[in-house]
């Protein structure tokens, strides 16, 4: 990671503030009523705009909760993400996150990952909610997408789908996680499929209590 204003993949107390500053000026509230979709997607952009390839570590959310009426975009190839213990929860029908990448080089997005969070959605019930969707930007499914990156330390529950790849994907690890009380699926691999030599890997985690741990359409995992 270039060095910015960070030290390593640290944040220094002076960014730490910068990021303080942003979810104030943007409008974060995390008391899981009130809208807090733009507020951190205009976080996460100005901070991939103003520190690329660097890691935006938001201050202890410990106990804070963000309502999310739509998706939070994170493009993989510009910044890692450390939420800190924010707890997402994103209103029936939505999905709390997509990850997708506008560089879908082998190496681009290798030193990334999204850590520290917790998905819980409205319910298993409530159709059309997801937690993670890898996905590229496009929309084209198949193609070779965001890949090679990873997920550490996070819970996803009360959705209707916790994780969904929506196109080829490659070298995904999840390392500390758990994926339970979904509805039609914990992990869906549906029209999109990761496929090739390198799979998504899991490891040290738990698939519990959903309609279908694994629904595998097509591709490997």
């Amino acid at each position: 990671f270039p060095s910015h204003d960070n030290k390593g993949p640290y944040l220094s107390a002076s960014v730490g503030g910068k990021v303080e500053s942003a979810l104030q000026r943007y409008g974060a509230v995390l008391n899981g009523t009130a809208d807090d979709t733009a507020a951190l997607q205009e976080t996460i952009d100005w901070f991939a705009a103003t520190y690329p390839r660097s890691v935006l570590r938001f201050p202890n959310m410990a106990n804070q909760r963000a309502r999310l009426t739509g998706e939070l975009v994170v493009d993989m190839a510009k910044t890692a993400i450390d939420f800190s213990q924010l707890e997402l929860r994103p209103d029936a029908g939505a999905t709390a996150m997509r990850l997708t990448g506008t560089d879908e080089r082998v190496h681009s997005q290798s030193a990334f990952y999204i850590e520290n969070f917790h998905i819980r959605g409205p319910g298993r019930d409530a159709v059309g909610t997801r937690g993670i969707f890898h996905h590229r930007p496009d929309g084209v499914l198949q193609g070779a997408g965001a890949s090679r990156y990873a997920l550490k330390n996070f819970s996803i529950a009360d959705c209707d789908v916790g994780e969904e790849y929506g196109n080829t994907a490659w070298g995904i690890g999840h390392y500390g996680w758990s994926i339970f009380e979904c509805g039609s699926a914990g992990i869906k691999v549906g029209a999109g499929y990761p496929d090739g030599y390198e799979l998504p890997v899991y490891y040290g985690g738990a698939l519990l209590n959903s309609v279908n741990g694994i629904t595998l359409e097509r591709g490997q995992l």
